[in-house]
């Protein structure tokens, strides 16, 4: 649903040069883009989905009224690598302004921090020790799903996210993705990850969103050795797409 075909185009014949997906965990979809000339972007936005409906659209636990609807990704831009490799798909710089506090709060292992209001921005940044197996995870714990978690892991497989809430463990995999950066927005019931700057993204819903069932809790279990970054900014987002949760 969020696949692009790039290559050249010469007002006749198109010549295919390789297919990415705009979503890696395939929880938004739709997507639409304008090029802006005073800035000179392809600026991109979507909608995302609690995508668990989507399998049966019947009969499933995790099915709520708001899944197909309401909730727009954040802006993006859309940036050809200089390698002409692949695409990039990064939050634009903009959202910066959103940010409560200048300076950011340090997140440390083990740290259980609190969203009031369910909004943040995290920015983590590490080198891999070759000679170790070593793992970064994170668990975003919502407000009201009786302890089950969205475990963001990543290691020697790839980039993952568990939806421990879904019966069925469907997994959400980029396989073979090792990530140095990793870039990420809540916003109540939406999490957006951007990896090496957009190299790897994907959004995940919560099932029965609403201004109590969000994500309440974040918390690093685990993290490389050589950590050079751990920060978080408290988000006031005001009018953008969670307002109407906000109702």
């Amino acid at each position: 649903m969020n696949a692009l075909f790039v290559g050249h185009f010469d007002g006749t014949k198109f010549e295919h040069r390789f297919e990415q997906k705009l979503d890696f965990a395939g929880g938004s979809f739709a997507y639409q883009s304008f090029y802006d000339q005073q800035s000179d972007r392809l600026v991109l936005i979507g909608w995302i989905c609690n995508i668990d409906w989507i399998g049966d659209n019947t009969g499933d636990p995790n099915f709520d009224d708001h899944s197909n609807v309401s909730s727009l990704t954040l802006t993006k831009e859309l940036v050809l690598s200089k390698n002409g490799q692949y695409l990039m798909v990064r939050p634009l710089p903009e959202f910066a302004s959103l940010r409560e506090n200048k300076q950011p709060h340090v997140i440390t292992k083990g740290e259980e921090l609190h969203l009031e209001k369910g909004q943040a921005e995290l920015v983590f940044e590490f080198n891999w020790d070759n000679g170790r197996e070593e793992t970064f995870e994170l668990h975003l714990t919502p407000t009201q799903t009786n302890g089950k978690k969205l475990e963001f892991r990543i290691d020697n497989n790839g980039i993952e996210l568990k939806r421990t809430w879904v019966t069925k463990n469907k997994r959400l995999v980029v396989y073979n993705a090792m990530p140095t950066k990793m870039h990420i927005f809540i916003d109540l019931d939406t999490v957006e990850y951007f990896a090496d700057e957009g190299r790897w993204s994907g959004a995940v819903r919560l099932p029965n969103a609403s201004q109590e069932n969000r994500i309440g809790t974040l918390e690093l279990k685990s993290a490389p050795r050589m950590l050079k970054e751990a920060s978080m900014w408290y988000l006031n987002y005001k009018a953008h797409k969670s307002t109407y949760l906000q109702q």
